[in-house]
């Protein structure tokens, strides 16, 4: 037996508005339809049905939830300068700084300071910063927090990166294309970032480690 469609439009507050003429639907059949307001957190059910002398019935039930507003939730960003995430630059002549700043409204809890290297070699115990030769002056780890610098350290060999402390999930992988150090600095949530201040997290480029394929660091806490 065919079976012909039945359209019901509903308003946002559940009143029937339009049905299509002469449009029956099968004795027992349902049609059920959700319908929320995008800023509400109203939820109602809609239940089209048709009684034993082809009446068709619509029935709307409300249910009502309360949407709430986490606490705390995850910060996860690069240390950027401008738009820029690349540590891989040249900072010789001029010294760039990268950083991951505080919030305008909530306080920044740090977690982690994650620093993540890639060249062709990275070799251990040769004098060496990714396939380069050792840095003159260093990649500065530093965090602003109330006024106060915490030097966190300053890498200039590629075995600096395993002396950062305190240190966790460090990994040295040279099975692949490329050898990678990833690194990450715990700092468990015991310093944090003031909001509506200039408290930051700050990397400090001061050699030229433009040859380097790849230097990133991001920075992981609760606010």
């Amino acid at each position: 037996m065919a079976q012909n469609s039945i359209s019901v439009i509903v308003d946002v507050s559940g009143t029937l508005v339009n049905q299509s003429s002469g449009s029956i639907i099968p004795s027992g059949s349902i049609g059920f339809m959700m319908a929320a307001a995008a800023t509400s957190s109203t939820v109602r059910f809609l239940e089209l049905s048709q009684d034993s002398n082809q009446n068709n019935r619509l029935r709307v039930e409300t249910y009502t939830d309360t949407l709430s507003t986490p606490d705390r939730i995850i910060y996860r960003t690069f240390c950027l300068s401008g738009s820029s995430n690349n540590l891989n630059i040249n900072g010789s002549v001029t010294s760039a700084s990268f950083s991951a700043s505080a919030d305008l409204s909530k306080d920044i809890y740090l977690n982690e300071i994650r620093l993540i290297m890639s060249d062709n070699s990275v070799p251990v115990g040769a004098d060496k910063f990714a396939a380069g030769a050792g840095l003159t002056n260093g990649v500065l780890v530093e965090v602003i927090s109330s006024g106060s610098v915490f030097q966190l350290g300053n890498i200039q060999v590629n075995e600096d990166f395993f002396t950062l402390i305190p240190s966790k999930l460090a990994t040295y992988d040279q099975n692949g294309a490329a050898d990678v150090i990833a690194i990450g600095i715990d700092l468990g949530g015991q310093i944090k970032l003031y909001k509506n201040t200039s408290d930051k997290v700050r990397i400090t480029i001061r050699d030229n480690l433009a040859a380097v394929q790849y230097f990133k660091c991001i920075v992981y806490g609760v606010k």
